[in-house]
């Protein structure tokens, strides 16, 4: 986060708008994604919202966080699908048809490895997404 956090103006918006950059920047703070962290889930969003814009962009953000949701240890998986949440839900858009094409897949991959505690959280989750995503 520390190199990405030098090119964040007084809006907290990328000053610069090198796409390569921004998600280059999303990939390094994705990674420091370990806990529920606010904070970063935040600057993702924003970082999310920069790149809605460009389907690409947009693609490569959902491919990035249904990959980082795979090969995570379970105890790691649930601030990720935090990142899910708060992206679907402020930033929407394209975001939404994306993440809902392995939606089923990634939430069952996410309960099946995780223990009591993960599900019951990631259940209150999914609760909260009636009318975000498109009935299955």
């Amino acid at each position: 986060m520390n190199d990405c956090a030098a090119f964040i103006d007084t809006d907290g918006f990328f000053a610069v708008n090198d796409l390569n950059f921004t998600q280059a920047c999303f990939v390094e703070q994705l990674g420091e994604l370990t806990f529920n962290s606010k904070p970063i889930i935040n600057s993702l969003t924003m970082i999310a919202e920069e790149s809605a814009r460009d389907v690409g962009a947009v693609a490569a953000i959902v491919s990035t966080i249904e990959e980082t949701l795979r090969s995570r240890p379970p105890d790691k998986k649930l601030p990720v699908m935090y990142l899910l949440d708060s992206i679907s839900k402020n930033v929407k858009g394209k975001f939404i048809e994306h993440f809902a094409h392995n939606l089923p897949a990634t939430i069952g991959g996410v309960f099946a490895a995780s223990g009591p505690k993960v599900r019951n959280s990631l259940q209150a989750l999914v609760k909260t997404w009636d009318g975000v995503f498109p009935a299955a």
